[in-house]
């Protein structure tokens, strides 16, 4: 069912910007403003008794809700490959060392696929943040989806766990059902059936993971969130247009959420500056 935002915004967004499971039937949502934002993180704060959400952004709004590692990719002659999530992970710790200044110890393997995962490497962690304005701005900046309406993910971490787990509560840097899991994906020991996914509080270990605060999710198959029994409690979705998408990011720049801002080294700076619109002098 869909629900009209009726608090704390005004009489216009209240008529535009709606809410709904991801897989209703009718009209998608929409986010159009910071006005909207704010029924949206209202809304999710009703819905999930005032739990703090997990959020994240898709440029596109029908990509699925599945880690990298399971989704492979395809050949230039259109033959899909499977990754290799050991081999990725123990190459990135290899060649990581003399790139960063303080690397981790090579057997803390919780610090090593969090950071492989948020540089980029195809892992079973899926990236999430606790605030929403991030979120949205993975939204608005992604170039690999242009023209096409993007959406916030919303996630009850603790109704996630409870069903996966019967605890609601996030597990601990040490505790078994996440060093397990980790501890197998770079040693190929068996172990004990773990829960298909679960969501815990990343370990920061990089400026990266701070300035974006950094959640994750656990999957153990290629099982999209999209399709647990649960999703109607445990997600909800905001719809953002494509024609709305540059506005939002200049909107998020004003207010202090932009390249640089969550990627804060040379590197992000830089882009950053590429993507800025600079008027030559005469």
């Amino acid at each position: 069912m869909i629900e009209e935002f009726g608090r704390r915004q005004s009489d216009g967004d209240a008529k535009r910007c709606k809410v709904t499971t991801w897989n209703s039937a009718e009209d998608l949502p929409a986010i159009e403003g910071l006005a909207s934002i704010e029924s949206a993180i209202w809304h999710i704060h009703q819905s999930f008794r005032g739990e703090e959400p997990f959020w994240r952004g898709h440029g596109d709004s029908a990509w699925s809700l599945s880690p990298q590692v399971y989704r492979g990719q395809t050949s230039s002659k259109g033959e899909f490959r499977s990754y290799n999530e050991k081999s990725l992970l123990w190459s990135f710790v290899s060649g990581a060392g003399v790139r960063m200044p303080n690397p981790p110890a090579t057997d803390n393997y919780l610090a090593w696929m969090h950071l492989a995962q948020h540089y980029g490497l195809p892992t079973r962690l899926l990236d999430w943040t606790r605030n929403p304005l991030v979120a949205l701005y993975f939204v608005v900046s992604d170039e690999r989806s242009i023209g096409r309406d993007g959406c916030l993910w919303a996630l009850s971490p603790t109704l996630l766990n409870d069903e996966q787990t019967g605890r609601p509560r996030f597990p601990t840097f040490h505790a078994s059902i996440l060093t397990e899991v980790i501890t197998a994906t770079f040693t190929g020991e068996h172990i004990a059936p773990a829960p298909t996914v679960f969501a815990f509080t990343a370990f920061q270990s990089d400026l990266r993971m701070l300035v974006q605060q950094s959640t994750f999710t656990m999957h153990q198959t290629k099982d999209d969130l999209r399709g647990l029994p649960s999703q109607q409690q445990v997600l909800h979705r905001f719809i953002i247009p494509a024609a709305l998408k540059h506005r939002l990011e200049n909107v998020l720049g004003a207010v202090g959420i932009s390249h640089s801002s969550l990627f804060p080294d040379l590197g992000g700076f830089a882009q950053e500056l590429k993507r800025t619109r600079f008027v030559e002098e005469p």
